[in-house]
């Protein structure tokens, strides 16, 4: 029987989901793995492509950091569903994109996140990425 998710588990989980958007924001390439388990799966669609394990993960972020764009993530309405062990996780993300502090545009978005918890610590197993372009919602 799994074990009921906590208080604590949910704070957790809020916790990786900023981390994981100020490592993107801060340029923290080096850190990006350690949101994800070793067998993830990343799908951003069309825009950014499909991206497997840790390797996967470098390379997305590689594609990322390449583009030289500075970049501001809020993740917010997080839904979490599950237990102590799995959860699936909906979130609202707004992204300001530019090239400096005063051209950011912004997108809108959602994650689709199934993640598990290893050896004490929540991580992401599968992000689906939506990003709403102009014109599409």
């Amino acid at each position: 029987m799994p074990t009921p998710l906590t208080a604590d588990d949910r704070l957790a989980i809020v916790d990786l989901l900023a981390r994981y958007c100020r490592c993107i924001d801060f340029k923290r390439w080096d850190e990006i793995t350690s949101f994800f388990t070793p067998d993830c799966v990343v799908d951003f669609g069309k825009v950014m492509g499909m991206h497997e394990g840790h390797e996967g993960v470098r390379r997305m972020a590689e594609m990322i950091g390449g583009t030289g764009l500075m970049m501001r993530h809020y993740s917010t309405n997080v839904m979490i569903e599950g237990d102590g062990e799995h959860v699936d996780v909906t979130s609202y993300v707004l992204a300001f994109t530019g090239t400096a502090a005063g051209s950011l545009m912004p997108t809108t978005g959602r994650y689709e996140d199934a993640l598990v918890k290893r050896d004490g610590r929540w991580l992401i197993r599968r992000r689906r990425g939506i990003i709403e372009m102009p014109g599409t919602v």
